[in-house]
């Protein structure tokens, strides 16, 4: 589920009124797409965003005013062009139209309420798997969380696929290298991060990937390691169409000088993030 959505039923649980806000509609150039999404409470306190700057704080302030008043809200349009008669001094140059909706706990079926919202505004499509829970894939995981892919890591080392390692949301699963397909099936809209601890399990890993119809393929490592294991995959049988296609991506991660592991979790939620918006 959307983090975010999981913040909501945490707060009504707890007793706490809030404010979705969504953007409905957007014409032009703006900083957030249609389907952005905020929380509000009366405090200000704010999960999620719809372009920061001075729509977020009118927005904002709105989400406020109808928790404090205990009210409904019509849908509202901000146009961020100059000179205009609703010019919010913006410099983008589109209009956003955004929707405000109260979500009261104590309002009569409010799970109810809570799950057709969810349902208009499904997660990204499409689950990004770790082959790798070493120190990289322990740092790319809840990066990749918080910006609400859904995540599998696989290794075949228990220690590294232990769910303590990551987010709740994240599942893990611990099995052989030379056997993922005995427990994933990749699909179109998925993503393959391959970040094992060896050469064998990058092959297996990798020449898994190459077989799947996955949107993105990306694979760790230096110049001579990845050398290494595309030369097993040309033994195997695969071409260099296959093995450079554009959906592959080796070394991962976009080039930022990246060492640490947190650097190259980074550069690849970067990457990840540029794919996904390509649709």
């Amino acid at each position: 589920m959307n983090s975010l959505f999981c913040v909501l039923r945490e707060r009504l649980a707890a007793g706490e009124t809030v404010a979705l806000v969504s953007i409905v509609r957007t014409e032009g150039s703006t900083p957030r797409k249609a389907g952005s999404l905020m929380l509000v409470d009366k405090d200000g306190w704010v999960c999620g965003s719809i372009g920061g700057a001075i729509v977020e704080h009118l927005a904002i302030e709105e989400g406020r005013r109808l928790i404090r008043e205990q009210t409904d809200g019509a849908p509202k349009d901000f146009i961020l062009r100059p000179n205009e008669i609703s010019d919010i001094g913006a410099q983008c140059g589109g209009t956003i139209t955004v929707s405000f909706t109260r979500l009261d706990p104590q309002t009569p079926g409010i799970d109810a309420i809570v799950d057709a919202i969810i349902a208009q505004h499904p997660a990204d499509a499409g689950t990004v798997y770790i082959f790798g829970g070493g120190h990289v894939g322990q740092a790319t995981e809840p990066l990749l969380s918080r910006l609400d892919f859904r995540c599998v890591v696989y290794d075949d080392r228990a220690e590294y696929a232990d769910p303590t390692l990551f987010s709740p949301d994240a599942r893990t699963i611990c099995h052989p290298f030379s056997a993922i397909a005995e427990k994933i099936t990749l699909t179109a809209d998925d993503y393959c991060v391959v970040l094992t601890h060896g050469h064998q399990s990058d092959y297996e890993a990798f020449s898994f990937a190459l077989e799947s119809p996955a949107r993105y393929i990306g694979v760790i490592g230096s110049k001579r390691k990845i050398a290494f294991v595309e030369g097993r995959l040309k033994a195997a049988g695969f071409t260099d169409t296959h093995i450079h296609a554009p959906r592959v991506h080796a070394p991962i991660g976009l080039d930022i000088s990246s060492e640490t592991p947190t650097e190259v979790a980074v550069s690849i939620a970067a990457e990840l993030i540029m794919v996904r918006k390509k649709g």
